[in-house]
């Protein structure tokens, strides 16, 4: 049955423990049948969600992909197959982990370039507005292609790299939107590699970071958004404290980290050679840089309740350079 909705646009593999995070699509024939009866909502998250977690960190469900252009008929109960979702998952008590969105086709955009141009096609109201009022501030997934055909002159590589390098940076930076500002807004990007065998136009099989060999695309580029993200396979990023944080809080990311992080801490004991500088936000930045480091560098993994961020600087390095 086809899927309409990215498996895994990203997929985090935990080595220790094995848990994946992951955007959970729909299949094509659910969507009606889910939009009409609340129950059959109810029993698919029991199955294909509650089932699964926590062994996999679900978080966020796609209901359909670009339905309003792929699945017309399935328009008009659209908004309830999002509202029904959302109550099963209120009622598993799964409503804060696991967001409900929905992908659409960019056609439903009209003057797509510039994006801060952009609007929506108006045909589409009966179902926009009414799935914009539910939705708010989630985003399942957005993107831009490097490559199109003639007729397809904004899709290059200078755009896709600075559409979604700015998107990243307005997401770390917390700024919301127009309507919502200051509210966090999360979103995948659309996509991790490209489609070669994905039929349309030449854009359809180039809206990934990598070609289906591996290899990078484009490297994206971020600077001033306190955390470094980037396609480029040959990043070192590690984990340190804010220069800012309040010790009491950076005490306690390092007990943890010591504790229930299982980071092996005894360089930290005087007379070991992480001892000096024997300060709080020292010692914490071993601590938290090392359960970063053993956690794979997972999301999440650096932050500590706001008092870490990551960083290209190796601060093991830049402890040992003389005074």
């Amino acid at each position: 049955m086809e899927m309409l909705s990215l498996v895994s646009t990203l997929v985090q593999m935990s080595p220790t423990c094995q848990v994946q995070q992951r955007l959970l699509p729909f299949l094509r024939l659910k969507i009606l049948g889910i939009g009409q009866s609340n129950a059959t909502a109810a029993n698919w998250v029991a199955r294909n969600v509650i089932a699964h977690v926590p062994a996999t960190n679900i978080t966020a469900i796609a209901v359909g992909s670009e339905v309003l252009t792929s699945l017309p008929n399935a328009a008009p109960v659209l908004v309830s197959a999002l509202k029904f979702i959302q109550a099963a998952l209120v009622a598993a008590n799964l409503d804060q982990q696991i967001k409900v969105s929905t992908p659409h086709s960019s056609s439903v955009i009209l003057d797509s370039f510039p994006p801060s141009q952009a609007f929506f096609n108006k045909t589409w109201d009966p179902v926009m507005v009414p799935l914009l009022n539910f939705l708010q501030s989630t985003v399942t997934e957005s993107g831009w292609p490097s490559k199109g055909d003639s007729s397809e002159p904004d899709a290059t590589v200078d755009n896709a790299n600075t559409y979604n390098s700015n998107l990243i940076r307005h997401v770390l930076n917390n700024s919301g939107t127009p309507k919502q500002p200051g509210i966090a807004v999360s979103t995948y990007i659309y996509e991790l590699y490209n489609e070669d065998l994905k039929s349309g136009p030449v854009s359809e099989n180039n809206w990934g970071l990598f070609y289906a060999s591996g290899a990078q695309v484009y490297t994206l580029h971020l600077t001033n958004s306190g955390t470094v993200f980037a396609n480029d396979t040959t990043n070192q990023t590690f984990c340190v404290a804010k220069s800012n944080a309040d010790s009491k809080m950076l005490q306690a990311a390092l007990d943890w980290a010591c504790g229930p992080g299982k980071v092996d801490c005894s360089p930290l004991l005087q007379g070991q050679s992480c001892y000096e500088p024997n300060s709080v936000a020292s010692h914490a930045t071993y601590a938290i840089n090392s359960y970063y480091q053993q956690m794979a560098k997972s999301a999440g993994t650096c932050d500590f309740k706001g008092v870490a961020s990551i960083t290209t600087t190796n601060p093991m390095v830049v402890k040992m350079l003389p005074a």
